[in-house]
Formats: C-alpha cells, structure tokens, sequence
C-alpha cells in the first residue's frame, strides 16, 4: 500500500483478475464544487460494468422500504423534560432551522444524521451519492448496494436509546463546536485526507465504533470482494469506511487484493 494515503479514488487488482475494479470515498455532501470535480471519475465508472454504492437508491428498492421499518414506539417530546426538549428545539431551530417537532418518532442518531445533512448542503441540488448513481445509470452501469436499508436499520435500532439522546444533546449543549468539527471534516474530503476523516469520525461514534464503523466495514468487505471477482466494479461509500486497522482498505488487502491510490485523479489532463 502506497505510503501517500491522500487520495479518495482507489485502484483495487487481484492476482488473476484480468481488469481492475476501483473504490471511491464519498460524503453526504451537496456541494457543486465537488459534484464538478467528480467528473474526472467518469472514465472510471464507464470501464466498469458494475456500480455500487453502500445502499442502492433505486426507486423500486426504495418504494419496498416504508418508513414503518424506521419509526418504533418513541418519542423524543415524551422522552425528555419538557424544559429540556423546548430548549434543544429552540437551539436547533436557531442553529440549524430544524424542527425536531417533525422528527419525533426518528430514532435521534437518524435526527443528527438529518441534522449533519443540513450542514452539508452548500448549494447542489443532490448529494454526491445521488449524482454519481445517475452518473453510473445514464451510462447503463448494474447498478447495487453494498448494504440494504433494512440491515443500516436494525444497527441503527440496536442501539440504546440512552446513547443516541445522550448524542443529540449534546449537539444542542455546543453547536459552534459542531458545525466546526463538520466544517473540518469537509474540508479534510476536500484535501482527501482519508485518515484524518477516519480518526474523526471513530472519535465522533465513540462507543458505538465497534457497531457503525468496524462491524459494518468487514460485512461491506464481504460483498465488495464478491462483486469485484463477478465483475470490474466502481464502488462508492463513505471515505470515512476507507482508513483504518479495521478499514476497507486494509480488511481488502487482508483478503489478497492489491489496493493502490489514484493520486491526482481529479487533476484535469
């Protein structure tokens, strides 16, 4: 493995493959500076046959997932005192001009999610998951997901309850440290510096490290490694699952995959 890590666009070739399958970090973010520069990719995603992003965004596979599967018997109003949930509404609404009220059922780690989302939306239209799956469908790429809905899910509603307040809170306690810790992190996709965003994003997720980052890199592995040895794939999650002992990178290295970074892909020329 190359020792300048710096790159969000890996090439990934085994012993007897005959064409390399590619592997890209993405971010929730609606940025149309990055959307732009993610044009360089297009050649990449044209040589592959398959495309596969964490979870497929498929409308046929999003109308089988009704939002029952999200929402369990919770209330965040009923769960808090009711000083404590019209004050974080208030700083919310203040901060972010988001409404908790219209969230109330949503397991809170899916509300920060949301929360984060409208921290990253600078002025695209789309995300960048979004964009580079109508990228891959207008070329008439196989189009995948890594992971399904229902499995991100029940991860999710393994959790405890307590925890994910606990979180939630604590975003409404410093929101000036939060939107400083996004900003920092979009700025670190910017510079493609995937170990950074690894180190704080396992700090971020504290306990539940193990659950979100690790447990979901080896199963995500599983499958990836299956995709890549049926076809030469494009693959596109989250960077902050690229670094790591317990990273795709090095969980695809450990499986006999030779991994490599693309350095100055999205240099024009």
């Amino acid at each position: 493995m190359s020792r300048n890590r710096n790159s969000l666009l890996w090439k990934i070739e085994k012993e007897g493959v005959e064409s390399p399958s590619f592997l890209f970090g993405t971010m929730h973010v609606k940025n149309k500076a990055i959307i732009d520069r993610c044009r360089m990719l297009i050649p990449y995603i044209e040589s592959c046959p398959l495309f596969a992003l964490e979870m497929d965004l498929d409308a046929d596979s999003l109308s089988n997932f009704s939002i029952d599967q999200i929402l369990r018997n919770f209330s965040l109003k009923n769960t808090l005192r009711h000083n404590q949930y019209t004050k974080l509404r208030a700083i919310l609404k203040k901060a972010f001009n988001f409404d908790i009220r219209y969230f109330d059922h949503f397991p809170p780690l899916m509300t920060i999610q949301l929360i984060t989302e409208t921290l990253l939306t600078i002025d695209g239209k789309v995300t960048l998951d979004q964009h580079l799956w109508n990228l891959a469908k207008e070329r008439n790429k196989e189009c995948k997901g890594v992971e399904s809905f229902e499995k991100q899910f029940q991860i999710m509603h393994s959790m405890s309850l307590e925890f994910q307040i606990k979180s939630l809170l604590s975003i409404g306690k410093n929101v000036n440290k939060y939107q400083r810790e996004i900003q920092k992190i979009v700025q670190n996709y910017h510079l493609e510096q995937i170990d950074a965003l690894y180190q704080k994003t396992k700090k971020q997720l504290g306990e539940i490290r193990g659950l979100l980052l690790y447990d979901r890199n080896r199963e995500m592995v599983k499958t990836i490694s299956k995709m890549i040895l049926s076809l030469p794939s494009f693959i596109a999650i989250g960077a902050a699952h690229l670094s790591g002992n317990y990273g795709i990178l090095r969980l695809l290295k450990q499986e006999g995959f030779k991994v490599a970074p693309i350095l100055g892909w999205a240099s024009p020329g």
